[in-house]
């Protein structure tokens, strides 16, 4: 399977893997969800033991807020629900 990387200790790793990729076993299998919300952060390093960078850090408080959000619209339809007015 391509995209798998294996760590220092053997344990294989997804951060390789592609939406594409990720998706595809649920599409094969007519699994895939009628609404798919995906929320994501670019990084530019992926190196082992690699901390966070200040850019995924500086997002993760609105990133949080907006899957706090989808989740609540997922169970109660709010659109918005819990969104943190952006800066």
């Amino acid at each position: 399977m391509t995209g798998i990387r294996f760590s220092r200790d053997g344990a294989a790793s997804t951060h390789g893997f592609g939406l594409g990729n990720c998706l595809a076993p649920a599409e094969a299998l007519d699994l895939l969800p009628p609404r798919l919300v995906v929320h994501a952060v670019e990084v530019t390093d992926v190196e082992f033991g690699t901390p966070l960078s200040e850019a995924v850090r500086s997002a993760l408080p609105v990133l949080t807020d907006r899957v706090t959000a989808s989740v609540r619209q997922a169970y109660d339809g709010t659109p918005g629900a819990g969104r943190r007015q952006e800066r």
